[in-house]
């Protein structure tokens, strides 16, 4: 089909005309495999899915990596004034036995052979300073946040995949009617061909009625009005055919100019399959993106309770540090290592938490009306074409009844035409009835398919 439908797109741009035969179920597939709505739902499904994936990834430790380098225009720099001498004569005046101690003479000797300054300088730190890293988070405890936040990106996907569902069961009901209509003024217009054969003939008739004096001027001259009248009907037949050709072709992804050729379809009876309600909810996407709607509203508020509970994560990290602070700022890479638990917790912020609460509780009570309420309108939806249906059989069987009379009508009103027992006025009004009869019953059945598609995409059945 894919090809089929590469091969006419084409041989439209290359302005060739060729008569391609659909049916019903190739327009479907064309449709389907050619529609930019059809596109962007897939699209958001994968989006979805990506964001699916990503939300359970929240679940995972992570695993973060930095790293810094920073130039110091200066050194840190540290100078102090010890007074050495009064520094040692208050020691031995405090305690005159450390006079005695190696240590203490040491320091003395030191001093007095200049050895020791009594003024300290030191230099602090590098100017070029370098920090790498890793890091790594783990959540233990968030009052279910991220449970309830990979909750919602499921129901998400779930609600895109019912988009999708929805968006192709109005697509193959625009391709049903917009089908159903092409093959409608496909008839209508073979039905004025077949009046316009028939009004001619008897124009013809009368012509060569009149030539010999056998009808009056006023009867040929209401044959052919009514000539002109089944020349224009034809004419609008035409143009109406090509307009629906030209919509459908849209529908099917085909260039408007697209000679397309419709397979006829057997008109087989129809029936409406009899469903539960319960088992038509199941599979309805908008009923369902409802009730993901409600899923989603129901985490966001248990979110909103979480935020009553502390966010407890596991935290460890590894750095290596220049120059290195661990062995007295020597200029070369020093590591080490932490791990930890850290706990966070809103106590108060002047009642948001309860508000949002508040938000979140009565967004739920809503999805949960607005669930009840599709509930029934579906219900009603599904009675109401399930009518529709039933009266429009009820139309098409009453139309083929007056058909049926109609062209009784008219093969006696030929007869006795023929015969010469009857005025043209008379067949020309019984071949316009025949003709109305026929409008009506193609009518009638375009009417019942059209209602047939429209309840089997009630309730959800059109594939």
């Amino acid at each position: 089909m894919r090809k089929l439908v590469l091969i006419l797109v084409v041989l439209s741009a290359l302005g060739y005309s060729y008569a391609v035969p659909l049916s019903l179920a190739d327009c479907r597939r064309m449709a389907l495999q050619s529609a930019e709505s059809i596109s962007i739902a897939e699209l958001n499904c994968n989006s979805s899915a990506a964001l699916k994936k990503a939300t359970f990834t929240a679940f995972l430790p992570s695993l973060n990596a930095l790293g810094s380098y920073m130039h110091s225009g200066k050194e840190i720099e540290y100078k102090e004034d010890l007074n050495l001498q009064q520094l040692l004569g208050g020691m031995a005046q405090a305690n005159p036995a450390v006079t005695s101690d190696p240590f203490y003479q040491t320091l003395v000797a030191l001093y007095q052979q200049g050895l020791i300054s009594d003024e300290i300088d030191l230099k602090i730190g590098d100017r070029d300073n370098w920090v790498l890293g890793v890091e790594l988070v783990q959540p233990i405890f968030t009052g279910g946040k991220i449970l309830q936040q990979y909750k919602i990106a499921k129901c998400s996907e779930a609600l895109t995949k019912e988009m999708l569902q929805r968006e192709k069961s109005e697509l193959l009901l625009k391709v049903d009617e917009a089908y159903w209509r092409v093959i409608s003024l496909q008839q209508k217009v073979k039905l004025a061909d077949s009046y316009l054969s028939l009004v001619q003939k008897h124009v013809e008739d009368l012509n060569n009625a009149y030539a010999e004096g056998i009808v009056t001027q006023n009867e040929l001259l209401k044959a052919q009005v009514k000539l002109g009248e089944a020349k224009l009907s034809t004419l609008q037949a035409g143009n109406g055919y090509k307009l629906a050709l030209m919509a459908l072709n849209q529908v099917i992804g085909l260039e408007p100019d697209t000679s397309t050729e419709l397979v006829p379809q057997q008109e087989d009876d129809v029936e409406c399959p009899a469903v539960s309600l319960d088992t038509v909810l199941e599979t309805r996407p908008d009923y369902q993106m409802l009730k993901r709607q409600k899923d989603i509203n129901q985490s966001l508020h248990k979110i909103a309770i979480s935020k009553y509970y502390p966010n407890i994560v596991f935290q460890g990290s590894a750095h290596s540090l220049k120059p290195n602070i661990y062995n007295s700022m020597e200029d070369e890479f020093g590591s080490s290592w932490q791990i930890g638990i850290l706990a966070q917790m809103e106590l108060f912020h002047f009642g948001e938490r309860m508000q949002e609460a508040r938000v979140t509780r009565n967004n739920v009570k809503i999805s949960e009306l607005k669930l009840q309420e599709a509930k029934e309108l579906i219900n009603l939806q599904i009675s109401s074409f399930r009518n529709q249906f039933t009266e429009a059989e009820a139309k098409l069987e009453i139309a083929e009844n007056s058909l049926e009379q109609a062209e009784e009508n008219l093969r006696v009103c030929q007869s006795r035409f023929d015969e010469g027992m009857l005025r043209s006025s008379d067949l020309l009004e019984a071949q316009s009835l025949w003709q109305k009869s026929y409008s009506d019953k193609i009518d009638a059945r375009m009417e019942l398919n059209t209602k047939h598609s429209q309840y089997l995409k009630a309730i959800d059945a059109l594939q």
